[in-house]
């Protein structure tokens, strides 16, 4: 059976009909936010990334998921309305789909339970639903929630689809089917100001929430309040976090969008200039040379270098030295 891992963050999202068979869910969700084009990722709960690629353009939109069902999460990219999905990490897009708008709101899942994750656009409270990366109409449309909401997606319930929550402050209200009404889970997790995201940590087949501070990350194994299970310091905190399976294990483990500086071009170096004489280093007199050719060059010497007739060598001024002395 094929496993889908979950991790979702903030912002918007939808999900799911039915399936036959519970396939566990992969990390999908809202764009990953941040700009740059290095992913250094992590398939184990350590604090130094195992996967280094480079993927995409520094300004490209970034979301994390299965699309092919392989169990594996891997990079996609957004470019207005047109995407490019990857199969492995750090590979060439595989898959190039347009689907909504240019200026919509749009994030990832597995709505219909087929191991799949798959685009969803968000308008207001409205989602569109496409259960395969194709254009064309949507398969799905439902409405949830407010328009200013922060949306979280998750498996709350391992049953192998993802459903909506809605969080609001520190405070989470949890579905467990796509429809309307009372939320099935209610809890408070972290503080107001965190920065969440859900996943499969553990493998249980049911997302719960991390929150981050800084570059340390609280890890819970449960829908509920309390302390966290894990702590990890990961990244930098200038870092974009990205969760997924990376190495197919059904745990879903950390990464981060890093931007990487532009090499500065040498600037190029201007050549010296000659250093200019400061004097003869003895006076001369016309009975001096051997011909007047050579005072005239040593005459022009000193007047090329801006200190004139420092010799005595042209009395006349008329720019010929001892022309009356040879």
């Amino acid at each position: 059976m094929s496993f889908r891992l979950g991790a979702a963050a903030v912002l918007g999202l939808t999900i799911a009909l039915t399936a036959s068979v519970a396939l566990p869910a992969s990390a999908a969700g809202p764009a990953a936010g941040g700009s740059g084009n290095r992913y250094l990722l992590n398939d184990r709960w350590s604090g130094a990334a195992n996967i280094d690629v480079r993927y995409g353009r520094d300004a490209d939109i970034v979301y994390t998921g299965d699309w092919n069902g392989d169990g594996k999460d891997t990079l996609a990219v957004r470019r207005g309305g047109t995407y490019y999905f990857s199969n492995s990490v750090g590979g060439k897009a595989t898959t190039t789909v347009s689907y909504g708008r240019a200026d919509d709101t749009v994030v990832m899942g597995d709505w219909n339970g087929d191991g799949k994750d798959t685009p969803a656009v968000r308008r207001g409270n409205v989602y569109l639903i496409k259960n395969s990366l194709s254009a064309g109409s949507a398969d799905a449309t439902v409405s949830f929630g407010k328009a200013g909401d922060d949306v979280v997606v998750g498996d709350w319930n391992g049953d192998g689809k993802d459903t909506l929550g809605v969080r609001r402050g520190n405070q989470y209200f949890l579905k467990n089917s796509i429809r309307g009404g009372a939320a099935d889970i209610t809890f408070s997790f972290g503080k107001t100001s965190d920065k969440v995201y859900f996943g499969d940590w553990n493998g249980d087949r049911k997302d719960t929430p991390a929150v981050r501070r800084g570059n340390t990350y609280f890890i819970s194994n449960a829908t509920r309040g309390g302390a966290a299970e894990t702590t990890l310091v990961y990244g930098k905190t200038t870092d974009t976090t990205l969760t997924g399976d990376w190495d197919g294990n059904r745990k879903d483990t950390l990464g981060v969008r890093r931007a990487v500086p532009k090499p500065v071009a040498a600037q190029p170096t201007a050549p010296k200039p000659a250093p200019v004489p400061s004097g003869p280093g003895s006076d001369l007199d016309c009975g001096d040379f051997s011909s007047q050719a050579a005072a005239q060059a040593e005459f022009e010497r000193w007047i090329r270098a801006g200190l004139g007739d420092v010799h005595g060598l042209d009395r006349d001024n008329d720019g010929q030295a001892c022309e009356s002395s040879f």
